[in-house]
């Protein structure tokens, strides 16, 4: 009964075929011998290529060794080659700043990869069970999890990872083993109460098997009716994110707040996890629901500034009508000092400011358009033009006259109302002549130095910022907040 259930499963729901590849992920525990077993009974309904791969976590001492000497003598027994790997698990999660646990997945798993690759399989099965299923549930439903963590462990992966024991309960395990007279290891460490899983696995579980025999394929109908349920949700939530998306770089991702602000709470924080993981994969591990909620409420906040620190070295920053996924960054481009242009030419600013460039030129020859977008060209009246020039970052309280302003403002008042982010502010070169603000480079010539009707001459000011700047001016180019969308985040919040 057990293997004609097993049988289907491979079948049907996972999609091997006859003459597929498997390494069979074998610790010498009843679970994977009987997955290696498993798969031999079926050679001849389904034949396959079977490869036994054991990781040595190098963690229990003589155990250990007695366990990979245990696999390696069975693969020899039913003449299956076999495949043995080990790491320092220790000192790697410790050098890594993770847990156990987690280092020795990573490890493992990655052994496994590189010997599907040698060989030339398709899948890497391993023997998780009903049991493990239940298990996994349980201990993220007491951590906290949304739907995607409630599907449980998936029974097959993009990448290849396959798990044709989970719709097999572990009694059924070992009464195929005993059937078969087939000997297995235990390891010491599944009885220890320091391990969250164990104490689940040996006084949860039992009580609620107690409660209701059928508990277990209960978890296993749920985990998969939520599955498909997460599966609509996640196709929904792609769709929304390329919508919302107005930049995918290097640096992270930037969506649009009105196009985010439209939809279902479920789908932005789907939206979110997507983006978060893109930025740092490691950040997935420690997010939970709460750092989504956070999110949502910065998406809704009513300062056009603000930021928050996620795990995994993410930052979520609010900027006008952007909401930025990025990794940490230093104030790299917060750049001090003065500089001078004694005439006419070219000035290379510090750190990624970019180049500034100041030229003199014949207006008839050379007709100048106006553009919206920033960093744009900038043309001066000469009688504004006092050499030296000074060029340096903004300083607090220093006022500017906007172009068709009725009066000076203070340049934190200026960016503010073109909706410039707080951090960028002091990365823009002010351009000053006879102790006056002439200019904002790239953005706004003053009012004093406009051009007049009928003049034949002119100073053109260019800039050409670095990477970093020119990425958070195409984001401005994109547009901001609609009228539309800042009511509806004012009712909201």
């Amino acid at each position: 009964m057990m293997l004609k259930r097993f049988c289907k499963t491979l079948k049907n729901q996972i999609g091997i075929k006859t003459g597929d590849g498997i390494v069979v992920a074998c610790s010498g525990g009843p679970d994977s011998v009987a997955l290696l077993l498993a798969l031999i009974e079926l050679h001849d309904t389904l034949p396959l290529r079977l490869f036994v791969a054991h990781f040595d976590h190098m963690l229990r001492g003589e155990e250990s060794k007695r366990d990979a000497l245990f696999v390696e003598r069975l693969s020899k027994r039913i003449k299956i080659p076999f495949y043995l790997g080990h790491g320092d698990v220790s000192g790697f999660s410790k050098g890594q700043g993770i847990t156990i646990q987690e280092g020795a997945r990573l490890l493992r798993y990655s052994f496994l990869r590189k010997v599907r690759k040698e060989v030339g399989a398709k899948w890497i099965a391993t023997a998780h069970t009903a049991d493990d299923q239940a298990e996994e549930i349980l201990m993220r439903l007491l951590r906290g999890a949304g739907l995607g963590g409630l599907s449980g462990i998936p029974m097959r992966t993009e990448d290849g990872i396959i798990r044709p024991f989970l719709t097999v309960e572990k009694a059924d395990i070992l009464r195929f083993l005993k059937e078969k007279g087939q000997e297995f290891v235990e390891d010491s460490s599944n009885t220890s109460s320091k391990y969250l899983r164990n104490r689940v696995r040996h006084e949860i579980v039992p009580r609620l098997k107690a409660l209701n025999p059928a508990f277990l394929k209960n978890v296993a109908r749920s985990s998969d009716v939520l599955k498909q349920d997460h599966e609509v949700l996640e196709s929904l939530s792609k769709r929304v994110y390329y919508k919302a998306l107005l930049l995918e770089d290097e640096e992270g991702e930037t969506f649009s707040t009105e196009s985010l602000m439209e939809e279902h709470p479920s789908i932005r924080r789907r939206v979110y996890m997507r983006a978060i993981k893109r930025v740092s994969f490691k950040a997935i591990r420690d997010l939970g629901m709460d750092h989504l909620i956070r999110v949502d409420k910065l998406l809704f906040s009513q300062r056009p500034n603000a930021r928050l620190d996620l795990p995994g070295g993410v930052v979520a920053q609010r900027k006008y009508g952007k909401l930025e996924f990025s990794s940490k960054r230093t104030k790299k481009d917060i750049w001090e000092g003065t500089f001078y242009l004694s005439g006419p030419g070219m000035l290379e600013l510090p750190l990624s400011i970019g180049t500034l460039r100041l030229e003199r030129m014949n207006l008839d020859a050379a007709p100048f358009r106006c553009s919206r977008e920033i960093p744009r060209e900038l043309f001066i009246d000469p009688a504004c033009i006092r050499f030296p020039v000074v060029i340096r970052s903004r300083r607090k309280g220093e006022r500017f006259w906007p172009l068709g302003a009725p009066r000076p403002y203070k340049l934190k008042e200026f960016f503010i109302a073109k909706k410039f982010p707080k951090e960028l502010r002091s990365s823009i070169p002010v351009v000053l002549s006879g102790g006056q603000v002439v200019a904002v480079a790239g953005v706004e010539v003053s009012e004093p130095g406009r051009l007049k009707p009928g003049q034949k001459e002119c100073f053109r000011l260019s800039w050409e910022p670095g990477q970093w700047i020119a990425r958070e001016f195409s984001l401005m180019n994109k547009g901001g907040l609609t009228k539309k969308a800042d009511k509806r985040r004012r009712i909201v919040s």
